[in-house]
């Protein structure tokens, strides 16, 4: 069974875009809201890694949700991703916050899929 991978992303024409680049490799749930995160974690007890938008605006952004993610899910990878202008902020933001990696959008395809394996490659049991 393919490797479940949850994708939040708010704008809903990246979602898709990003569900159709990584729907081959992986199986992934798409979620357009940060606090439906935490439903499709328990739901798909097997992800094995999440892809998070930063830029939430729907009552919890990324940081909130990147912060309850690290403390209920701390063996959870999570790829953080935002379109800011201060990248060098958010970034840092991002790492304070325990994001195991940054993007910056638009996101290099090459550049995730590559983390992505290396990243299921080392790590063999599902996070919890």
């Amino acid at each position: 069974m393919p490797e479940c991978l949850i994708i939040a992303e708010d704008c809903q024409d990246l979602l898709a875009t990003l569900v159709r680049a990584l729907a081959a490799e992986y199986r992934v749930v798409p979620v357009c809201r940060a606090g439906d995160i935490f439903a499709e974690l328990e739901e798909n007890q097997d992800t094995r890694a999440i892809l998070l938008d930063l830029g939430f605006t729907d009552g919890m952004d990324g940081f909130d949700a990147l912060a309850l993610l690290r403390r209920d899910y701390p063996k959870v990878p999570v790829l953080a991703m935002s379109a800011s202008w201060d990248e060098a902020l958010v970034r840092g933001t991002a790492a304070r916050f325990g994001a195991a990696r940054y993007y910056r959008k638009p996101i290099v395809l090459t550049e995730l899929r590559k983390d992505l394996r290396r990243l299921f490659d080392t790590s063999q049991e599902r996070p919890k």
